[in-house]
């Protein structure tokens, strides 16, 4: 007996229903024409640490995210304190990147990633643990700075021997807080600035804190002098001062003297611009200036009128 099968009308609907359940393998990969794209699941890394190296850390990253990089050699003795739990890549970069005690900024290029330092530096983000007894200062200020991993200048005076003795004992105490407790903790009243390094990195400059007061005032303007400025024993009159001048006109010389100290001066046209030579090696300042003015040959006064220095020649009117 033979079948026969008779094909007839098919709805379009049942049409579309038996192609998706006959279409191949290679078909179903296909959208629109297009091979469909595996989803990728996202790369978590786990990284962490107390002040552990930087270095180390983006290595494990860059491990985790299989990728070439290239590292700025002021990374490798630069460090944070982090502790990242399944995170992206990017996540934890930026992570590292924020509490690095050199802070860096990174870019990916030709699939290779680049660490580069900003110039920076971002100690004030760690935490200072520190044990110290009855040692100098300068010895406690090492202590400090090494585990703040921070650079820093000891001002002359406080190498002295009137240095005191540092009782210290830290636990985890952020930087600014840990670092008023170093400045309390000295029976000697010290203070620090913040200066810039030649990388641009900051550094802290550790001086005594009359200085520190002296060069705020400076800075501000605040310090007013007068003629008994210049009358020895004041600091201004004894400050050691050096001059080499050869064949040079007065104006030249005078600038080159006042260029040592943060005075503001006005020579009075009264006064000729002579040829002078003047040649004089760690002289008080009051001293220069009277040899300075003798070597001109003219007859020359100065005093301080309004914090300036002002030079007439004598007996003149203006």
């Amino acid at each position: 007996m033979k079948m026969q099968i008779r094909i007839g009308f098919v709805p379009a609907c049942l049409m579309i229903a038996l192609s998706a359940v006959f279409t191949s393998p290679e078909a179903a990969a296909t959208q629109n024409g297009r091979p469909k794209q595996p989803v990728q699941k996202a790369v978590l890394v786990s990284v962490g640490g107390d002040d552990v190296k930087v270095s180390g850390l983006i290595q494990q990253v860059m491990a985790a995210a299989h990728s070439n990089y290239t590292l700025d050699a002021g990374l490798v003795d630069s460090y944070c304190t982090v502790r990242l739990k399944n995170v992206t890549v990017a996540a934890a970069l930026e992570a590292l990147a924020q509490s690095c005690t050199r802070p860096f900024t990174y870019a990916k290029e030709s699939g290779i990633y680049h660490f580069v330092l900003t110039g920076a530096t971002n100690i004030e983000k760690q935490r200072i643990t520190v044990d110290v007894q009855n040692v100098s200062l300068p010895a406690a200020i090492s202590a400090f700075m090494k585990q703040a991993h921070g650079d820093y200048i000891l001002d002359r005076d406080l190498n002295s021997g009137a240095t005191s003795l540092v009782t210290m004992n830290l636990t985890s105490v952020p930087f600014p807080a840990a670092l008023e407790s170093l400045i309390q903790a000295s029976s000697v009243p010290i203070s620090f600035r913040v200066e810039s390094g030649a990388t641009g990195a900051q550094v802290y400059h550790f001086m005594s804190k009359a200085k520190a007061d002296r060069r705020d005032d400076l800075t501000s303007g605040r310090i007013h002098f007068t003629d008994e400025s210049l009358q020895n024993g004041s600091t201004l009159a004894d400050k050691k001062v050096s001059l080499d001048i050869d064949n040079a006109y007065l104006s030249h010389a005078v600038k080159v003297l006042m260029d040592r100290l943060p005075i503001r001066y006005e020579i009075d046209k009264s006064v000729e611009d002579g040829i002078v030579t003047s040649h004089l090696e760690n002289v008080p300042f009051s001293n220069a200036l009277a040899l300075l003015v003798k070597a001109s040959g003219q007859p020359i006064e100065y005093h301080f009128q309004n914090d300036v220095l002002r030079f007439t020649r004598k007996g003149s009117t203006n």
